[in-house]
């Protein structure tokens, strides 16, 4: 039988019809308070979608043919970004879904943990969407559980957590030169749509540019241990889970803006890449120079004051351009924010006005800051974001 066979035969009851026009009603009152205009009709398309997704997960364990029809439904990409940001959580790398790649194959990982006696306690991954610059790997999935993650947690609907992988990755080209990624353990933040099923975003590593990749990698996992967290419950599953699966690497970015603005002579704040993600500041210098040893750092304010963090543990990295040497810092790009102004600051020079700003009881602003560096900042550029 087809699964629109199956939806037609599929009798809704009253109580979710209601339930999905209330959260459509909600939604649309978030919406309103929170995006500008310009992002209504997508919105209206998301929020609807999403309360049939959330709704449909918590009767899909009672029904298993409504729980099969559901599965072919897309969860994480936009609908999942969206429901990020209505629901007030915090998890990084939602707005990655605006440019995620579906993952065709629909291929799942099940494990039998060791010790079980039949597969009513079986675990499954599923690899959902995938975006990779060629510098990061972003990756979304679905897992579930025939047991609750948690022993004794049966109310983790709707609650924020973290999935731990302990895991391999490997990805390797189209000329067969393989490459072991990540750290041994993939971080997957998400929500839990109730006590058997988790979706999340993780994102694979620090930083791929090391490696040659091609336009078309392989991407392996190999899982042997699942940690699982929601609030002071922790829950663990052992096996072994492998997942393997085509991913198309692209390096174009959302949006460059040259700055050209000088640093000194011989340095140049050059220009703003704009990721989903990341917001990506390139100085170009001399090979034998860094600014980052003379204490000269980049700065980024968004149009709302917010002063950016950094989006990886290390503050730049640095690439070759012919002659000169690429020195890029990489920022979290902020989901709400329209126009960004970056700063080349000497953070020495100027050390006292940052503590004043960041720990005095009565802090400037980030609107102060960023006027006061408009006046005694080496150098500064505005572009505005897609």
């Amino acid at each position: 039988m087809t699964e629109n066979k199956i939806w037609e035969k599929i009798e809704v009851p009253q109580e979710l019809d209601d339930i999905i026009r209330n959260a459509v009603g909600e939604g649309h009152e978030k919406m309103r308070k929170k995006r500008r205009e310009k992002h209504w009709k997508r919105a209206v398309v998301s929020v609807t979608a999403a309360a049939a997704c959330f709704a449909a997960v918590g009767i899909g364990f009672f029904n298993p043919v409504v729980a099969r029809a559901y599965s072919s439904i897309p969860v994480i990409g936009n609908i999942f970004a969206y429901l990020y940001h209505t629901a007030d959580v915090e998890i990084p790398y939602a707005q990655v879904g605006e440019a995620a790649v579906p993952v065709e194959s629909g291929q799942k990982s099940s494990l039998i943990p060791e010790g079980a006696a039949d597969k009513e306690t079986s675990a499954q991954i599923s690899l959902k969407e995938y975006f990779c610059d060629k510098y990061s790997l972003y990756l979304s999935f679905e897992i579930t559980s025939q047991a609750p993650f948690i022993e004794g947690m049966t109310d983790l609907k709707g609650r924020e957590g973290t999935i731990q992988l302990f895991s391999a990755e490997k990805l390797t080209t189209d000329t067969k030169e393989s490459f072991e990624i990540g750290d041994g353990s993939l971080i997957i933040k998400g929500v839990f749509t109730d006590a058997h099923t988790f979706v999340g975003i993780a994102r694979s590593g620090e930083s791929l540019d090391e490696y040659s990749l091609t336009d078309e990698v392989q991407y392996e996992l190999d899982a042997k241990h699942m940690k699982v967290y929601a609030g002071e419950g922790t829950g663990d599953i052992i096996g072994e889970w492998k997942l393997s699966e085509g991913i198309t690497c692209t390096e174009e970015y959302l949006l460059t803006k040259e700055l050209g603005q000088k640093i000194r002579d011989d340095v140049v704040l050059a220009e703003v890449r704009v990721q989903p993600y990341e917001i990506q500041v390139v100085i170009e210098e001399p090979k034998d120079t860094t600014l980052a040893e003379e204490a000269v750092g980049i700065e980024i304010f968004d149009d709302q004051g917010r002063r950016l963090s950094l989006a990886a543990q290390s503050a730049c990295r640095f690439a070759e351009e012919g002659e000169k040497r690429l020195e890029i810092w990489m920022f979290e790009r902020p989901a709400d924010a329209e126009t960004v102004t970056v700063f080349a600051v000497d953070e020495i020079k100027w050390m006292d006005e940052w503590k004043g700003y960041l720990y005095r009881e009565d802090p400037w602003s980030g609107a102060q800051m960023a006027d006061f560096l408009k006046e005694n900042s080496f150098a500064y550029g505005e572009a505005e974001l897609p």
